[in-house]
This record gives C-alpha cells, structure tokens and sequence, in this order.
C-alpha cells in the first residue's frame, strides 16, 4: 500500500461492562486504532504505527486490514496489551480503571525506530497520545522527512511535562489538545477569549494551526497566518459511547488536510469521522461505516453549516 497517512499510537484490549449488565471482554481499541478508523473514511493509504502484543488476536489484526488499514507498522512486541475496564452506566456516564501492570504504556508505545522505510515517505503523520518523550521523537522524524506533522498531547503529561509538551510542538504543524488538555497546559480557562488566547499561546510554540476540542460544544480552530479563528459545532446525533472521539477527530482531519489542503474543511472531516465513533460502544460504529455514508453525512452537515452562516448574516 502506498502509505499517505501514519496514525502513530497505542493499541489495547478492554473489558467493557454495560449498562444492561452484559460484559464483552478484550474488545480492540487503543487511540491508534480510533485515529486509523477515522482517516480511512477519507484517506485511502493510512498506515498504523504501533506494538502489538501477543495476546492481541490475529482476527484483530485482519479486522483493521479489512477496513483498509496497512499494518507494516505494527511490529509484535513482548508483553501484553494495554487493559482496561471500561463501565458504563444508564445515564450515560463511564468509569474506567487501568488493568495494565506499571510501564505497559511506556513499553508499548511506537519510537522512531519503530518507523518501516516506506512510512518515512508518507505526507502526514497524526500523534495520538503517547508519552510525550515518544511523540517528540516521532514529530522530529516525520518532520524532518517532509511530513505533515500533527499532535494529540496525552493528557498525563499536559499536567507534569509541560516544557516537555513545548519542545515537542517545535517540529509540529497542527496540535490538538482538548479543553481539559489546554488547561492542564495553561491553567484556568474560563469563556471564549481565554481559549482564543490560548490557541495563540500554543501557536507560539511552533504549530501554524491549533485546534481545541472542546467536547459537545465541538472545536476552536486557529491559523496563526491569518490570526483567524473558527468555531465549529459537532454533528448532532446520539452519543452513545465518546469513547475515542477525539482520536477519531483527530485521524478525520488529518486525512482532511490531505485531502483539501485546508483546515475548516478538514476539521469537518474530522467532525464526521467523531459521529461515528460516538454512536456504538467500542469501534463496532467505524469498523462498519462506510465512504459513500461518510461523503453523504459531510454533504449534509457542510450544508447545515452554510445555512447557519446565511442566517448569521440575516441573509
């Protein structure tokens, strides 16, 4: 496969405990596995860039080729998977707890060594959240073999590594903290023009384009050429599950970018990409959408968007 998008990250096998008191247990998941679904719904040359363990299931593994995913970049490790329990409640709620020993995460996340030849010739790569020490490793390689470079922070990190976080984001095009990530980074954050002010903060650092995810209140975009921000609302469906959402999100717009070469455009990829994640426990919902359905709720959602800006501007 000619490799456009790396999506680098963790994968993991969960237990999952519903709300009607069934249990599914070693369901896939992990943010490189939600990242990879999302792109692929607008991208068709996206690899994963990742450690397996052996307990992770050759019936996994031909489920993410069958969706179009080039694994190359998934080489088997020793140990096991990331765990965890997820449980989710009636009013929608979800309590997870870590199941993994002590410095799994650390042991099972991608270095740049980890990066196969051909993935080096890709044109974008999305860093989900990974330890930031293994993200800035990965930001410098793809950056300096031409990359589109993109950056989910993990959240641990946003809270005890912040100049770690700011190193990083010197080799990084777009970064994507969510809300709470930005104001583990900066601090309380309270309306509209703290978050604004702190996009350009971000974008000091380095990044030309900085996207806060801010939830079911959807993303603040910001281009630092034109100092220019834009608001953009999720599209409105029934959230049973959030999730990976935001690897998912993150995964869209970067598959967007490839695709339009612009950020608004791409963001609502990305946006898309979110709703399918969102409407089914665990990546049942993404495993199963489909391009033509992605293209058409696109359509349907670009021109909701169009129509709320005529009526913005009392046309």
């Amino acid at each position: 496969m000619n490799c456009e998008l790396v999506v680098a990250g963790n994968l993991s096998l969960d237990d999952v405990s519903l709300p009607d008191g069934s249990r599914q247990e070693n369901v896939i998941g992990g943010d490189a596995l939600y990242g990879a679904l999302g792109a692929r719904l607008w991208c068709p040359g996206v690899g994963m860039l990742s450690r397996r363990a052996g307990d992770f299931s050759p019936e996994s593994l031909q489920r993410c080729r069958e969706a179009g995913i080039d694994l190359a970049g998934v080489p088997l490790f020793p140990g096991a998977s990331l765990h965890s329990l997820a449980v989710y409640r009636a009013d929608g709620g979800r309590q997870f707890t870590e199941l993994s020993p002590p410095g799994t995460r650390e042991a099972m996340s991608p270095r740049a060594e980890d990066i196969p030849p051909a993935y080096r010739r890709c044109r974008a790569a999305f860093l989900s959240a990974l330890p930031i020490d293994n993200q800035r490793e990965l930001a410098e390689a793809f950056h300096r073999a031409g990359a589109l470079v993109l950056l989910d922070p993990y959240e641990g990190d946003a809270s005890g590594r912040r100049e770690a976080v700011r190193d990083a984001l010197r080799w990084v095009d777009v970064f994507l903290p969510s809300e709470e990530e930005a104001v583990r980074l900066l601090g309380p954050l309270e309306g509209e023009r703290d978050f604004e002010g702190a996009a350009r903060t971000f974008a000091s650092w380095g990044p030309g384009a900085v996207v806060i995810k801010r939830g079911a209140e959807g993303c603040l975009l910001y281009e630092r050429a034109e100092d220019r921000f834009v608001r953009l609302p999720c599209r409105p469906t029934r959230a049973v599950d959030t999730t990976g959402a935001g690897d998912t999100f993150g995964g869209g717009l970067a598959a967007g970018l490839l695709r339009t070469g612009k950020l608004v455009e791409a963001a609502c990829c990305g946006t898309i990409s979110a709703s399918y994640a969102v409407e089914s426990f665990g990546p049942q919902g993404l495993f199963e959408a489909e391009r033509s359905a992605a293209e058409g709720r696109l359509e349907a959602y670009l021109k909701e968007k169009r129509s709320g800006e005529d009526s913005g501007n009392g046309n």
